[in-house]
């Protein structure tokens, strides 16, 4: 007979929010599910002779952007809405990083509009025409 997966919501004030992933059979797993967008490309990273890839990540609800890192490289665009599915790095930092093991696409970005890129050029030379002003 096979049992349902059961999925529950729980907040971790300590390590951040997150959703438990238990599975009801002989095995419990400790991993973690966050819904949400990831806000910046993949970049890459090597660093003591191991290559990893990370990126930043979104959630409803919270001002913050959380670290995330994948061992390999993820099939994902800026704005894509995923379910990351992995664990909380143990870090002494201020804001806590998230390894992710496997994720899934929920919703591909929208596609560039003129507006949206309009948008995110005068983000990017919002700086340099202050410093010009001044």
């Amino acid at each position: 007979m096979n049992k349902k997966p059961s999925i529950s919501l729980s907040r971790q004030e300590k390590n951040g929010p997150a959703v438990t992933l238990s599975v009801i059979s002989e095995k419990k797993t400790n991993q973690k599910i966050l819904p949400g967008i990831l806000t910046s490309r993949i970049e890459k990273k090597v660093q003591n002779s191991q290559v990893y890839y990370y990126g930043f990540f979104g959630m409803e609800g919270y001002e913050f952007e959380v670290p995330v890192v994948f061992k390999t490289k993820p099939n994902l665009e800026k704005g894509s809405q995923v379910e990351l599915i992995g664990n909380w790095a143990n870090s002494q930092q201020d804001r806590p990083s998230f390894t992710c093991l496997d994720y899934k696409l929920l919703k591909e970005p929208e596609p560039p509009t003129l507006t949206s890129l309009e948008k995110e050029i005068s983000l990017l030379l919002k700086p340099s025409l202050d410093k010009k002003k001044d």
